[in-house]
C-alpha cells in the first residue's frame, strides 16, 4: 500500500503545519506564562546560561578548562538566540525563540511518519500528542541540551531523508549533523549508520558524491572547529569533550556521585561534585573522592575497572540492561521534578511517564517488527525513514548502555518512538479494520 505521502503529500504538510502552530503555542505560553528558563539557573542550567554570555573567553589566554566538560553546542545555541534576540537580557525574545526550536520536532516528526503510514489519521494523533508532550514542553523552560539536540537530531534526520529521496541537499545533511554532532557527539553513531543509505543510493555516480561532499563541508568545518577549541583549552587534542570516562563510571558501577579537588596551573583551586538524579532512586549512592580533574580519564578508567573486573560477561550485560531501562522507567525527570510545585504539574510527570511506558514504548517495537516486515514490499522512501528513524532510537539506546541512562536522556528521542508507534496505530487501527471491513462485504 502506498504510503500518505506518495498519494497525498500536500495533506501531510498540512498536518505537520498545524502541529507545528499548536506546538508553538503551548511552548510559548509555557515558557512566558509558567516557567521561563531565567527563573532556573541553578546546577547545569547555570553552567549553559554563563558560557553562552562567556563564549568569547573560551579563546582568550585563560580559558577555563572545565569548559570541556560539556559539550559546545548547547551553549553555541544559546549564545546565537541571545544575539538573535539582541542580548541576553531580552528574555522574553530569547524565551520565544527557544520555544520555536521546542517545536520543530513535532511537524518534521509528521514529515518523517508521512513516509510510514497510509492514512491521515496516525499522522493527526502524532502530531497531537507531539504537540503536547509534557516532557518536551518542560525542557522549554530550561537551558539544558535537550531543547537544541531535540530540534537538531529531527532537522538531521529529515535532511537525510530528504536527500536520499531527491539525490540533492548535501549541505543541509552537513550542516544539521554537526549540529547535532556538537550538541551531543553520540549522534556520531546515527550518522554512521545511516551513511550507506547517502552512499549507496541509487543515484548516478557523480551525483552521489557530489551529496557526499557537499555533507563533508559543514561536517569538517565543526569537527576542526570542536577539535581546536578543545586543545587552546587543555593544550592536547581530543574531539569534543572530555566527560566519557567520567559517564561510563556511572554506567558501570554503583557509583553515585563522584567529587574531586584539583589545582592548576596558576594555584587556583577547584572543587566539584556530581550525582546524576537516577543514581539516588536506583539504590545506586556509593562514592568516589579523587584529587585531580574532575574528568581526569585516567584515574576514572583505573577506578572502573578496578570495580569491574571481577563481573562476568552476563553481569555486565545485565547491567547495561538496567541502564537502558532507567530510561523509561527512571525516577525523576530532571530538572522539571524541581519545580513541579503545582498538582497539575506533578500529575503530568506521571501521566506522561504511563503513557510513555505502557503505550508508546511497546506500540514503538511492534512498529518496528511491522516495519521491518514489510520492508521488501515498500518503496524506497518507507526504507530509508524507518532505517533512520531506527537508528536514531538504537542510538539512544546504546548511548544509555554504555554511559548511564536518565529519563531525560530519552526525551529528544521521543519523537522517533512516536513515529515507530504510528505504524502500529496505522495497521492496528487503519489497515487492519479496512481489511476486515473489505473481507466481510466480499462475502
Amino acid at each position: 500500500m502506498q504510503s500518505l505521502h506518495e498519494r497525498r503529500p500536500a495533506q501531510a504538510r498540512f498536518i505537520a503545519l498545524v502541529g507545528f502552530c499548536v506546538a508553538f503555542v503551548v511552548r510559548t505560553y509555557w515558557v512566558i506564562k509558567i516557567q521561563s528558563p531565567y527563573n532556573s539557573l541553578y546546577n547545569d542550567m547555570a553552567g549553559y546560561s554563563e558560557r553562552a554570555r562567556t563564549i568569547a573567553r573560551e579563546w582568550g589566554p585563560d580559558p577555563d578548562p572545565f569548559s570541556t566538560f560539556f559539550p559546545w553546542g548547547a551553549h553555541y545555541f544559546y549564545r546565537l538566540e541571545h544575539i538573535l534576540s539582541g542580548g541576553y537580557h531580552n528574555d522574553v525574545s530569547v524565551c520565544v525563540w527557544n520555544a520555536c526550536a521546542a517545536s520543530i520536532a513535532t511537524p518534521f516528526a509528521v514529515l518523517i511518519a508521512s513516509r510510514l503510514t497510509t492514512s491521515r489519521g496516525p499522522l493527526w494523533l502524532l502530531a497531537a500528542v507531539s504537540a503536547f508532550w509534557h516532557p518536551e514542553i518542560t525542557f522549554v523552560g530550561f537551558f539544558t541540551s535537550e531543547t537544541p539536540f531535540n530540534a537538531a537530531v529531527v532537522l538531521a534526520s529529515w535532511a537525510i531523508l530528504r536527500a536520499v529521496e531527491r539525490g540533492r541537499g548535501g549541505f543541509l545533511v552537513g550542516l544539521f549533523c554537526a549540529w547535532a554532532f556538537a550538541t551531543r557527539p553520540q549522534f556520531a553513531f546515527t550518522m554512521v549508520m545511516c551513511a550507506p543509505l547517502v552512499l549507496f543510493h541509487k543515484q548516478e555516480r557523480g551525483r552521489r558524491w557530489r551529496l557526499v561532499a557537499a555533507a563533508a563541508i559543514p561536517l569538517c568545518v565543526v569537527v576542526g572547529y570542536s577539535a581546536a577549541r578543545f586543545h587552546h583549552i587543555k593544550g592536547y587534542w581530543s574531539l569534543i569533550s572530555d566527560n566519557g570516562p567520567f559517564q561510563r563510571l556511572f554506567a558501570d558501577t554503583k557509583i553515585g556521585l563522584i567529587t574531586s579537588h584539583w589545582t592548576d596551573k596558576k594555584g587556583r583551586y577547584y572543587s566539584y561534585g556530581f550525582s546524576p538524579p537516577s543514581k539516588g532512586p536506583a539504590g545506586e549512592m556509593e562514592k568516589f573522592d579523587f584529587e585531580g580533574y574532575i574528568a581526569d580519564g585516567p584515574i576514572l578508567d583505573k577506578k572502573r575497572k578496578e570495580l569491574t573486573k571481577d563481573m562476568t560477561v552476563g553481569q555486565r550485560v545485565a547491567r547495561m540492561n538496567n541502564n537502558v531501562r532507567i530510561l523509561f522507567f527512571g525516577e525523576p525527570m530532571w530538572p522539571e521534578i524541581g519545580k513541579a510545585d503545582t498538582p497539575f504539574r506533578q500529575r503530568a510527570q506521571k501521566v506522561s511517564k504511563a503513557i510513555m511506558r505502557d503505550y508508546i514504548r511497546p506500540l514503538a517495537w511492534l512498529g518496528v517488527i511491522i516495519g521491518s516486515l514489510a520492508l521488501r514490499s515498500q518503496r524506497r522512501s518507507f526504507r530509508v525513514a524507518l532505517a533512520i528513524t531506527v537508528a536514531n532510537v538504537v542510538t539512544m539506546i546504546v548511548a544509555a548502555a554504555v554511559y548511564w541512562g536518565e529519563p531525560r536522556y530519552r526525551v529528544p528521542y521521543d519523537a522517533f518512538l512516536m513515529i515507530l508507534a504510528a505504524i502500529a496505530v496505522d495497521l492496528l487501527v487503519v489497515r487492519v479494520p479496512r481489511w476486515a471491513a473489505a473481507t466481510v462485504r466480499r462475502r
